[in-house]
C-alpha cells in the first residue's frame, strides 16, 4: 500500500507542477481581453494597434504584482521538498526543481 500512495503523491503533484505556470498565463490574457472589450466599447470603435499594444500592456502590469506574489508563493511551499534525502529525495527532489525553474 505505501508504494501505491507514494505513486498517487508522485501523479498528483505532476499535474499541479503543469498547471501552475498555465494558470499566470490564462489570468493575465483574460484580463488583456477583458480590457480590450471595455476600451473597445468605450470608444465606440476598432482599436489602432497602437491603443491595442499599449491596453495588453496596462491589461498584463495590472494582474502581474499579484500573480508573481502567488508564484512566490508557491515557490516557498516547494522549498522544502529541494531537503528530502533518500528514495524520497531522489523521487521529488527533480519535479521541485522543474516546478521552481518554470515558474
Amino acid at each position: 500500500m505505501r508504494r501505491g500512495v507514494a505513486v498517487l503523491i508522485g501523479l498528483v503533484a505532476g499535474m499541479l507542477a503543469g498547471l501552475t505556470p498555465v494558470s499566470a498565463a490564462v489570468i493575465i490574457v483574460e484580463n488583456c481581453v477583458r480590457r480590450l472589450a471595455e476600451e473597445r466599447k468605450a470608444l465606440g470603435r476598432p482599436l489602432t494597434q497602437e491603443e491595442r499594444l499599449e491596453t495588453i500592456r496596462d491589461g498584463t502590469v495590472e494582474v502581474r504584482k499579484a500573480s508573481q506574489f502567488g508564484e512566490m508563493i508557491i515557490i516557498a511551499a516547494y522549498i522544502p521538498i529541494l531537503s528530502l534525502v533518500g528514495i524520497e529525495g531522489k523521487m521529488f527532489k527533480p519535479m521541485g526543481l522543474t516546478v521552481i525553474f518554470a515558474l
